[in-house]
């Protein structure tokens, strides 16, 4: 991962949180080589926002939107990852403000290993969110050190998932983790019947997985901060409504390393 590395964060209707997930990656340690926002279909205040970033910064910012048609982020991450320039791919969801060293700490774990790099997050309150928004505090000044011990706990415990091959192992968080450009095209990307509702992420680890795509836990390093839905309120008001999963679709991605529906879709319409 020392070559530059494509950005991919992902949107709908959250223009306070995006706004200080997008100031984070300008903290960054370790530049990005691009910033893609993929979009769910969001109103005009996103494009303008993202249009405001991009004139803040020399780093490229693309902004990859959809039609919304309900929860559709595998769609929208599988639309900007169809133009990612980079070789490797780190992924933030956009209520999520990364630590300054959270790309760097994916870059060792892929620099090793290839694959795909898991992290994790801290939950952030309203006012805490809000302090950060104005200006008053960091965002890392919320990682005390009793959260760097329970991450670093909970680190040592995915690397013995991983060498244990666990199949539903090591836990991911779609808005914060990492991989090669080429484990992604070996599994086809996300899987787009995933169209209304989550567990997208879980099912392209289980993918990964089946196809002996190599893991690396970067718990113990990469971290980001999750700000609460309600700084966002259209945002709730859309999650009220996704579609019950379908787990069958989410049970088959444990035995089976290519999706159908993904960067390509080979369904034959089905």
């Amino acid at each position: 991962m020392a070559e530059p590395t494509s950005v991919v964060v992902s949107s709908y209707n959250q223009p306070r949180a995006l706004r200080l997930a997008l100031e984070g990656l300008l903290r960054q340690g370790r530049r990005p080589g691009e910033i893609l926002v993929a979009d769910d279909g969001s109103e005009d205040d996103t494009r303008l926002l993202v249009e405001s970033f991009r004139a803040k910064t020399t780093i490229p910012v693309r902004f990859v939107t959809q039609e919304h048609r309900g929860f559709g982020k595998a769609r929208a991450l599988n639309a900007a990852l169809r133009v990612a320039r980079g070789e490797t791919v780190a992924f933030l969801d956009g209520d999520c403000i990364p630590h300054r060293d959270w790309l760097d700490a994916h870059a060792t774990g892929l620099g090793k290993r290839g694959g795909y790099s898991v992290g994790g997050y801290v939950r952030l309150t309203l006012p805490q969110a809000e302090a950060i928004e104005a200006g008053r505090v960091e965002a890392d000044t919320f990682l005390d050190p009793g959260l760097r011990r329970r991450f670093r706990w909970f680190h040592r415990l995915q690397n013995v998932y991983i060498w244990l091959r666990k199949r539903k192992k090591p836990k991911i968080k779609g808005g914060n983790w990492a991989a090669t450009m080429e484990a992604l095209r070996r599994v086809n990307g996300f899987d787009e019947r995933f169209d209304g509702y989550g567990r997208s992420d879980t099912d392209i680890r289980n993918r990964l997985n089946a196809a002996g795509v190599p893991a690396s836990s970067a718990w113990g390093r990469a971290f980001v901060f999750h700000c609460p839905h309600a700084m966002d309120p259209r945002r709730v008001e859309a999650s009220a409504t996704r579609r019950v999963p379908d787990w069958d679709i989410h049970g088959e991605g444990r035995a089976r390393p290519r999706c159908e529906r993904g960067l390509i879709d080979t369904s034959g319409g089905r």
